[in-house]
Parts: C-alpha cells; structure tokens; sequence
C-alpha cells in the first residue's frame, strides 16, 4: 500500500514537471484567491475584535431626577445590581459630571462657566454582563428601570450599538458568502487545470486502461496533483498575508488608536492557519476529482 502511494506522488510530481508553467499558473492563481481570502478573515478578526470590545465596554446610564439625594441614589445602585444582568453600578454625582465633562471636553469647559449652576445631572453607570447586551435586552431593562422612583432616563447609545451590532452581523454573513465564492474559484481552477492536464495525457490513459489499470489507480496522482497544488496555492497565500500583516500592522494601529481606543491587530491563529492550509488541499482535490469524472463521461 505505501509503495503504492509513493507511485501515486512520484506520477503526481512527474507531472507536474512535464507542464511547469501551467502549474505554476495554476498555484499563483489560487494564492491570489486565498489570499483575498486571508484578508478577508483578517479583516473581519480584527473588526470583530474591536466591535466586541466597544460592545462590552457599554454601559446602562441611569440619570436621575434633579430632586434625588445620595442616599436614594445609593439605594437605586445595591437595587440595580440585584438583577442578575447587572455586574456593578456606580454612582456618579453632579460635581463628578461636570469635573469628567472638563476633562473630556476641555474645549467646552467654558460653556458650564458660563451657565452658573450645574446642569448635568446625577447618573448611575452600570456595568453588564455579556448576555445582556443586546439590543431588546437592553431595551427592556431601560423601560424597566425608568419605571423606578427617582429615575429619570435610562440611555445607552441605541442607535450607535444597533449599527455596532449590525456590522457584526453584516460580517459573519459576508464571510459565508465570501467562504462560497471561495470554494466555486478553487474548484473551478483545479478542474481546468487537470482537465489539462487529462487531455494531454490522454493515448498514455487509454494504454493504462488496455493493461488493465483501474480507474481510481489513475485517478489517484490526479488528485494528488490537485491537492499538492491547492496546498502550495494556501500556503503561498498565507505567507503574502503575513507579509502584508507585518508592514501594515503598526500604520493601521497607530492610525485608530486615537478614535477607538488602543488597536492591537492580530494575525490569523495556528489552527485557522493549518485549516485554510487543509481547504486548500481538499477543495483542489475535490476539483481534480470533477476534473476527472468529466473526462471519464467524455471518452
């Protein structure tokens, strides 16, 4: 069995010397596809990354009616974080609104001298746990707890975290049919290579067939032609992204560092790695196997 095999890639390598360029071609067209892959996931990764950070690092904010004291405001807190969605609530009174307004805001610190009394009012900011935060969730906890005495709105950016939430979703789709698109290009590059490949060796086939060879022991170097070939095309593309990963890297973080807080971009882990290194074997071989099943009908 292992001899047999061991014939099946030398006739696999064989052929792939007797068409060098066409191989070739054939190996860089599939790096160029995977490698629009790879960007893709390494898009969507980092994205992703950075929309659950935003999305865990929202917060329920209480405002509470001007004539609430501290002590009913504390109240509200050891209430609010009764419910099992709450992880913490912080009470932040209307002297510590107006210092983080200065600080965040220093350009417009002038505009709360020019008002006199302080209008921000006192809030309680509460920390989530994961599993509440979505959208009806969120939603439900707000008309609940502006139902509460000495409450006076409950916010939590709606509009920014649904669209947040949507390009999270819009991602997770476009990956799906970007994954689709995918499979059909390999395919269909395979197939025409060993099409080929098949045609040009067709008398040697016959002669195959006459002696007595079966069809999967010619089939076989086909397919392994094709797998080797989805391999290199992979790993190819694998080795570009990095390439392309390292040298923008650091632009892209410094670049959103400042708006979206600090950006630390990751590279594809092992595992995705030895995955998309697997597809490519597998889908070109499934190529070369409709590849070969067509010929078969043909002669």
């Amino acid at each position: 069995m292992i001899r047999r095999f061991l014939y099946f890639f030398r006739q696999a390598a064989n052929a792939a010397r007797r068409s060098p360029m066409l191989g070739t071609a054939t190996v860089g067209m599939l790096a160029v596809v995977f490698l629009l892959f790879d960007g893709y996931l390494l898009l969507a990764l980092n994205l992703d990354r950075l929309a659950e950070r935003w999305i865990g690092q929202v917060r329920l904010v209480v405002f509470l009616a001007p004539d609430t004291d501290p002590e009913r405001a504390q109240e509200l807190v050891l209430r609010l974080e009764e419910h099992p969605r709450v992880q913490s609530g912080v009470y932040v009174s209307k002297d510590e609104a107006r210092e983080r307004f200065r600080k965040d805001f220093p350009g417009d610190a002038e505009i709360l001298e020019g008002l006199g009394e302080n209008p921000l009012p006192a809030s309680i900011e509460l920390a989530l746990s994961r599993e509440a935060l979505e959208p009806e969730t969120l939603l439900s906890m707000k008309t609940k707890i502006e139902k509460l005495q000495g409450v006076e709105e409950a916010v939590f950016g709606r509009e920014l975290f649904t669209r947040i939430s949507g390009l999270v979703r819009f991602i997770h789709l476009a990956g799906l049919l970007f994954g689709l698109a995918l499979v059909l290009a390999v395919i269909f590059l395979s197939a025409n290579t060993i099409r080929l490949n098949l045609y040009s060796r067709r008398e040697e086939l016959e002669i195959l067939q006459v002696v007595g060879a079966t069809r999967w022991f010619i089939r076989w170097p086909f397919l392994i032609e094709g797998a080797m070939q989805g391999l290199f095309g992979a790993g190819a593309s694998l080795l570009l992204a990095y390439g392309l990963y390292a040298l923008a890297a650091a632009p892209a973080a410094a670049a959103l560092s400042g708006p979206f807080g600090n950006i630390d971009p990751v590279f594809l882990s092992p595992g995705v790695c030895l995955l998309l290194l697997f597809s490519g074997a597998g889908l070109a071989g499934l190529g070369s196997l409709v590849a070969i099943g067509r010929f078969w009908r043909a002669i």
